[in-house]
């Protein structure tokens, strides 16, 4: 578990929940740039004719986790909530603090 809280009451609950969603938001984002990043090297990478070195490292890299978030979609953040409208009151908190 990346965070664990345990001393939640009814009178910081709110605050216990905008915290959470804010550190969820950092994760989905981070990984999101990390893998715009990657496809841009990539992508790079693959379009360089003259430089063969970087293309023999590119097939060298393929195996390291480095390239990892390519191909399946896979899940960055599980939030386990008690009810229904438990998680529509988080979803839409979190909605709310990302904007427009």
């Amino acid at each position: 578990a990346d965070v664990l809280i345990s001393s939640e009451t009814r009178q910081n609950r709110d605050e216990i929940s905008n915290l959470l969603s804010l550190h969820i938001l950092n994760h989905v984002l981070t990984s999101r740039t990390r893998v715009q990043r990657h496809n841009r090297r990539i992508k790079d990478l693959t379009n360089s004719d003259e430089n063969i070195a970087d293309k023999n490292q590119l097939d060298d890299e393929e195996g390291d986790d480095k390239w990892r978030d390519q191909g399946y979609t896979r899940p960055k953040v599980l939030v386990l909530l008690p009810t229904r409208g438990t998680c529509w009151k988080f979803i839409k908190g979190m909605i709310e603090q990302l904007g427009d």
